[in-house]
């Protein structure tokens, strides 16, 4: 069973990291595809930063594509797999319905599915972005004035539903940390009015649903390194960030949980939601469950390792700052 986080991006944590193999297979699925797609997608899938329970939904289109036994199903989980921000299945969707693949032609839903493939800033996810955005420059001129207008207005409202999805997943771990309620989720957690000041961490860091991290203070079984830092960390006030934290990054300090007995067992699509709060050096100041795993060791497991985690921080005018962060650990069996 590997650990799988999502940073609203994706990519497996754990020794040995290799993109090929996953590159291969989206390949492979990609023959399937128009040769549009085939030219692009081995690139545009290459860079990845995180695995989620929406990049596991992701690979079993992708497989399915492969088999070729159904692709209408195919196109169903790249749509579940998009409603919950999946870049790359948004990608996909912006070719098929593009070219009329699998589905009947609908050429201004695609180019809103590419619209919002294009979005966001994460470096991980730079090379899709690129790409969408060079679809968006090539079709745009065969467009009406008519199809551009519902282009916007599908990709205005996919992207309200994701928020308003994020929202209600991640709104019992927001009140860990502030009263104020966030307008954005994905990629990075943003306020219609900033700065925000978080609240006091909760006292006891032995709680099920939060834990103090490395950033927070020294604690005996924190890399050394995150000592080094300068003392003015998790001072709890949030400026509007323009990129969010990235575990795709050197440096990064990724540290695998230690998972009860019985969580192989559990089977695949086990998924716990948490936000942290990570200070300007990277480090996690601290971590609370939004939607937990349904078993309170594992849950445990994830929060003890999360709180050794470094990332790249969230950047303002190429200066660190703090941020709040939305992730999502999904356990998948691998053969």
């Amino acid at each position: 069973m590997a650990a799988m986080l999502m940073g609203n991006t994706c990519g497996k944590l754990g020794a040995g990291e290799q993109g090929g193999e996953r590159v291969n297979a989206d390949r492979i699925a990609a023959g399937a595809l128009p040769a549009l797609v085939i030219t692009v997608l081995g690139f545009a899938l290459a860079a990845t930063d995180a695995r989620s329970a929406d990049r596991a939904t992701y690979d079993q289109a992708v497989k399915l594509l492969e088999s070729g036994k159904d692709n209408q199903q195919a196109v169903r989980l790249f749509e579940e797999a998009a409603a919950d921000g999946n870049i790359r299945a948004e990608f996909m969707l912006g070719a098929i319905h593009l070219e009329g693949k699998y589905v009947p032609q609908n050429r201004p839903l695609g180019l809103a599915y590419l619209q919002l493939a294009a979005q966001g800033n994460d470096p991980s996810t730079k090379a899709i972005r690129d790409k969408a955005q060079e679809w968006i420059r090539a079709s745009q001129a065969s467009f009406s004035g008519s199809e551009l207008i519902e282009a916007d207005r599908l990709a205005a409202q996919m992207e309200a539903n994701l928020q308003s999805r994020l929202a209600a997943q991640f709104a019992p771990a927001m009140r860990v940390f502030t009263t104020e309620t966030p307008i954005a989720f994905s990629p990075l957690i943003k306020f219609a009015r900033e700065p925000v000041e978080l609240l006091p961490p909760p006292v006891g860091e032995s709680e099920t649903r939060y834990r103090a991290g490395c950033a927070a203070g020294s604690r005996a079984k924190c890399p050394p390194a995150s000592r080094a830092a300068s003392d003015k960390r998790c001072i709890g006030q949030l400026v509007a960030a323009d990129t969010a934290p990235s575990a795709a990054a050197e440096g990064a300090v990724l540290v695998e949980p230690v998972y009860p007995m019985g969580v192989s067992r559990a089977g695949d699509g086990v998924s716990v939601k948490m936000v942290s709060h990570v200070d300007s050096t990277g480090w996690i100041c601290g971590t609370a469950i939004a939607v937990p795993s349904g078993t309170p060791s594992l849950d445990a497991a994830i929060l003890e390792a999360v709180s050794k985690w470094k990332l790249k921080p969230a950047m303002k005018s190429g200066v660190p700052v703090e941020s709040l962060y939305s992730l999502d650990f999904t356990y998948r069996r691998e053969e």
